[in-house]
């Protein structure tokens, strides 16, 4: 006996949470102009305060989830374009209703718009993307992320180029592809003779745990061309 029914599946953009995503680069977030990006799914619009901070908020009102990328933002305040209502723009925190009135009690500032954590480096605005809410339950004030936001290698100034290995392919504008076609014992003779015959000219050298000098090995390897 086989169970045919269809298996309930965790969809992929909850399964990559908990982690820090680059959202946009650093210049496409200017102030006083609202950004949008979308990261697992889910919309953000993202901004830069007066002091040039930048924040990013889930692009969705809590109030009927007209998206606060169409709203106005003076650089301290975002301002639902629907209702009016007012948040500030790295908590989240509801800061002003329009419609109360003097006898109603509710308490604005226990209201959140979807607020995520924001950090900016390497010319870039990374975001961090909790664990989802269940549905329905609405926002809360933000806890920080368990881990900082991720580092690019940095390099001094000796070093222009990075050889990296991997079992994949990378797909990025900074790292260009490199196959391993042939895997060959080191014999100078050989080396130079198979190269010969298949045209190459100018050759690189990269060693890993061996006494060879690479401009030395270079030199010998090189073909006409």
């Amino acid at each position: 006996m086989f169970d045919e029914s269809p298996q309930r599946q965790t969809p992929d953009s909850l399964m990559l949470r908990g982690f820090w995503y680059r959202a946009l680069p650093s210049d496409r977030i200017v102030r006083n102009r609202l950004a949008k990006a979308m990261l697992l799914e889910t919309p953000l619009v993202l901004g830069r305060d007066l002091q040039g901070r930048a924040f990013a908020l889930q692009d969705a009102c809590p109030h009927r989830g007209m998206p606060l990328s169409c709203g106005r933002f003076d650089g301290s305040q975002l301002e639902c374009s629907y209702h009016g209502w007012r948040f500030e723009p790295h908590s989240g925190q509801c800061q002003l209703i329009p419609s109360l009135t003097a006898d109603q009690k509710l308490k604005v500032d226990r209201i959140y718009a979807g607020s995520y954590a924001c950090k900016e480096h390497d010319d870039f605005i990374w975001v961090f993307m909790p664990e989802a809410v269940p549905a329905g339950a609405g926002f809360t004030r933000r806890t920080d992320p368990p881990f900082p936001v991720p580092r690019v290698p940095i390099f001094s100034n000796k070093y222009k180029v990075a050889y990296l290995t991997s079992d994949r392919p990378a797909h990025s504008p900074w790292v260009s592809d490199l196959a391993v076609t042939e895997v060959l014992p080191f014999n100078l003779k050989k080396l130079r003779t198979l190269l010969r015959e298949r045209g190459v000219g100018r050759v690189t050298v990269k060693k890993r745990g061996s006494a060879i000098e690479p401009e030395t090995l270079a030199r010998q390897l090189r073909g006409p061309g």
